[in-house]
């Protein structure tokens, strides 16, 4: 599937009509969204508009409208997770990029995911990776878990394949690029340039420092 690129008055119209969807209350309270919705959980879903058919997650839309970047910005290997346990919730500060890793540990936090396999099936997921019978996803799917609790587990067991460039820079390099960003010296993909990381590396590590504008526009 081709990465969705909108130009800025495209982007400007998805986020019109994103927010009326979106019932906007005090700053740290939750953000329900209003639109379209996953019968199972409450997630919402939006059309990403432009000529295009595909449907994306609210969240997702929301933390990449916040970001003032492209919905692919944040690649689909990538999670937009909730700090507030809400997955309904739309408030960007609510919103942070995370790995299928540590999607995987915060369903362990908060009681969810991880307890549905026995210590015989993670060694029977670990052992059809390795004989690659499948994706993480595939292998949720035949052992009726998420891709995210296979992630979690082949992680433990050190098969897991990394899946994006962020060790790539140094803590000192991590902090000169939170610095840089609130500076305002560059955009997310400007600071990738320089940096010579991805741009979801960039914002992974903002959002790890909480320092992502998620100023949202009317």
């Amino acid at each position: 599937m081709h990465p969705v690129v909108m130009l800025p008055r495209k982007r400007t119209a998805l986020a019109a009509r994103f927010w009326l969807y979106v019932d906007r209350l005090g700053p740290d309270e939750c953000w329900p969204w209003t639109g379209a919705q996953s019968a199972g959980d409450g997630r919402g879903y939006i059309g990403l508009g432009g000529g295009s058919h595909r449907m994306m997650r609210a969240s997702r839309i929301a933390l990449a409208l916040a970001c003032d970047v492209d919905p692919d910005a944040i690649p689909s290997d990538f999670f937009v997770c909730h700090t507030c346990d809400n997955p309904n919730c739309v408030n960007p500060a609510h919103l942070y990029v995370g790995t299928a890793l540590d999607n995987a540990q915060d369903c362990v936090k908060r009681g969810r995911g991880r307890g549905k396999l026995s210590c015989s099936q993670r060694e029977a997921v670990v052992a059809a990776y390795r004989r690659n019978e499948g994706s993480t996803r595939k292998l949720g799917q035949r052992f009726g878990v998420t891709g995210a609790t296979v992630a979690y587990w082949l992680k433990k067991a050190g098969v897991a394949p990394g899946r994006d460039d962020r060790d790539k820079l140094s803590p000192a390099q991590r902090a000169e690029l939170v610095l840089a960003y609130r500076r305002g010296e560059g955009s997310t993909r400007a600071l990738a340039r320089r940096f010579k990381v991805s741009g979801p590396t960039v914002v992974y590590w903002l959002a790890k420092a909480r320092a992502l504008d998620v100023r949202t526009k009317s």
